[in-house]
């Protein structure tokens, strides 16, 4: 007779004919090993007590399990192949890894059944990542990706590496780059890269803080990346304020992107004043505040990524620094 479990801590290798559901909080793209030929995908699970495991699917399971086991979904898994994980392998404290293969069987929950309850991130704004600077803490982050720039290759002192920077924005509304290194560049990135025009929400886990140009941030190998997650924090960044503007140098004029506090710098109105005036009943407003944003004049620092802005439909630049022209007395 099958046994149902509710906590991954009385799973081992000798347990037998078990069951137990599972939340997928973190699924890495389809990957290849750097040793071999051999295709993985990995991911980390969640049981109803909230204790967290690794697994792995390998070869032709990768492609065949490619239609379940979706991130922030609740299943049952049963009989995974349990095995002890190398500790140098090890993201968080369980001793074991499941191998999901063609004898693991995955089952949808029942509707009637309660979801496996999302777990809580810590989360830190971007305004904040200061107290975390070169220290050894692994922070968590939501932000809107703004801009992308293209991949770059440089030597280290063990060799050569890949990384690629992403200026991300939260409701700090101040842009700060993400680089990403290795695996990252090559699957994440370009899936960023094929949506930035979107401007996409992503969720970042385990995160380095570092003290380069002032305050970034940098992937780890333990890092994990979902690109526009279903979760109730990212609720107000997709509320987040955006304008789409022109910007004018006297020469010829640019279409750009303004969000957060550059949109209610430049237009003189709050992001509450931007949301209780939409539609075409407001009209008026929206051109009286363009008229009187028109009158000044402002430096303006914009950003592109030139492969990603020539495949866009409606193409714009991302303004990522504006200030407003100070002029001084005119001199006798």
């Amino acid at each position: 007779m099958r046994t149902t479990y509710t906590s991954i801590k009385d799973i081992t290798p000798k347990t037998r004919d078990w069951k137990i559901k599972m939340l997928v909080v973190e699924k890495s793209p389809k990957r290849t090993s750097q040793h071999s030929s051999v295709k993985y995908q990995n991911l980390m699970l969640v049981d109803e007590q909230g204790n967290r495991l690794q697994a792995t699917i390998f070869g032709n399971d990768v492609d065949s399990r490619e239609d379940t086991l979706h991130i922030f979904q609740s299943y049952y898994i049963i009989n995974a192949y349990v095995k002890l994980l190398d500790p140098k392998y090890r993201m968080d404290s369980h001793q074991y890894q499941w191998v999901i293969n063609a004898k693991t069987i995955i089952e949808e929950i029942p509707e009637n059944e309660d979801q496996v309850q999302m777990p809580k991130y810590n989360l830190i704004p971007i305004d904040e990542l200061d107290a975390y600077k070169d220290s050894i803490a692994e922070i968590d982050l939501l932000a809107i990706a703004l801009h992308i720039k293209p991949p770059k290759e440089i030597t280290l002192t063990n060799g050569p590496a890949t990384l690629q920077e992403i200026y991300v924005i939260d409701q700090s509304f101040n842009p700060i780059s993400l680089t990403m290194w290795g695996r990252f560049v090559q699957d994440e990135c370009q899936k960023i890269s094929d949506i930035i025009e979107t401007k996409p929400i992503i969720l970042a886990t385990k995160l380095k803080v570092r003290s380069y140009n002032g305050v970034s941030l940098s992937s780890r190998p333990t890092s994990a990346f979902t690109i526009n997650p279903v979760i109730p924090e990212a609720k107000p960044l997709q509320r987040c304020c955006r304008a789409y503007v022109e910007v004018d140098d006297g020469t010829g004029k640019l279409p750009a992107v303004m969000f957060g506090e550059f949109a209610e710098e430049a237009l003189g109105h709050s992001a509450i004043d931007f949301m209780n005036h939409t539609g075409e009943e407001h009209l008026p407003f929206i051109e009286k505040m363009a008229a009187e944003c028109s009158e000044n004049q402002w430096m303006i620092q914009v950003a592109v990524d030139p492969e990603v802005f020539n495949q866009q439909r409606h193409k714009n630049f991302n303004v990522i620094s504006i200030s407003p022209v100070q002029y001084g007395p005119e001199l006798e």
